[in-house]
């Protein structure tokens, strides 16, 4: 680093300083919107099961309805992922 002077330095310091600070309030935030996030899909859970059951009822007691997503699959494991977009 030759040719550097001491306020390069100590400008390049304050600009760590300053990027630090930034990253730290954007995890700040990005835990805060997580947190909100599953706090909704706990509090939806009561309404999937109602609604989960009632379909279900439903599916099972009609007899002449059929339907290739009703049919019997080896189980597999499976991973939904769901993203959406919100607006304020």
């Amino acid at each position: 680093m030759a040719g550097v002077s001491m306020k390069d330095i100590k400008l390049r310091i304050k600009s760590m300083e300053s990027t630090k600070q930034i990253t730290k309030a954007m995890q700040m935030v990005a835990a805060s919107k997580l947190r909100r996030a599953q706090e909704r899909v706990a509090n939806s859970r009561p309404y999937f099961e109602i609604l989960y059951d009632t379909l279900n009822t439903i599916a099972n007691n009609t007899e002449d309805f059929a339907s290739p997503f009703l049919e019997a699959r080896p189980v597999k494991k499976t991973c939904y992922v769901v993203a959406t977009t919100t607006t304020c």
